[in-house]
């Protein structure tokens, strides 16, 4: 039987290698890469041509739901899976709706994890009866916007617009610290993990203007 060919995407190398040594060690498995920087998945899927992509969605870079969508339009035929430690149904349900196959959670074994993306290489949605339940009361939920303050949004703004920490507290006249814990409480408050999501989900929620 040819091995199911799969790319995995971590930012931890220690991820990535354990990953390619125990989905291989049965033989149903072949790991044609591992990358550790998002920004190299298309690349690395062009060159080795594998039928399910295995990734994180917390990563540095390039968040896991912008890959997802940047590998939905550059390589459609290729499913992509989540496997990531975040038990949020507002990451989980973002990186479906960005194109993802499913999700496994990094607590599943290994088992689980290759049944899992057998089915992904089929075609079929992957998500835990756990999972499912809390996508399903995330989704019939009455979805309210983020009540951020009037500096978190301001804040927000000044990243949507590519400043940086150091920029914001030079035009805001705030300490670095300051604007670190605004931005943490922003990404508590609209249920994300980093400064593009949350960008993105303030915009999408209408409560920054993108133009500033």
């Amino acid at each position: 039987m040819t091995p199911l060919r799969v790319l995995v995407v971590d930012d931890h190398e220690i991820v990535t290698t354990g990953l390619s040594l125990l989905l291989g060690e049965s033989g149903e498995i072949e790991v044609v890469a591992s990358v550790t920087d998002p920004r190299d998945t298309l690349a690395a899927v062009a060159r080795t041509s594998p039928d399910v992509v295995l990734t994180d969605l917390s990563m540095p870079g390039m968040t896991g739901t912008d890959l997802i969508a940047q590998l939905r339009d550059a390589h459609p035929d290729v499913p992509v899976l989540i496997l990531s430690a975040t038990s949020n149904p507002v990451e989980i349900a973002n990186g479906i709706r960005a194109g993802a196959v499913g999700f496994v959670p990094k607590h599943a074994s290994l088992s689980e994890i290759r049944g899992a993306l057998a089915q992904a290489s089929r075609g079929e949605m992957v998500v835990s009866p756990e999972v499912g339940a809390a996508l399903a009361r995330h989704l019939r939920e009455p979805q309210e916007k983020a009540a951020l303050s009037e500096r978190e949004r301001e804040i927000l703004t000044l990243v949507s617009l590519g400043m940086t920490n150091g920029q914001i507290c030079r035009r805001l006249y705030l300490s670095e610290a300051t604007v670190k814990t605004y931005l943490a409480r922003c990404y508590t408050k609209l249920g994300v993990n980093d400064r593009a999501a949350a960008v993105r989900a303030a915009i999408t929620q209408g409560l920054i203007d993108p133009e500033g």
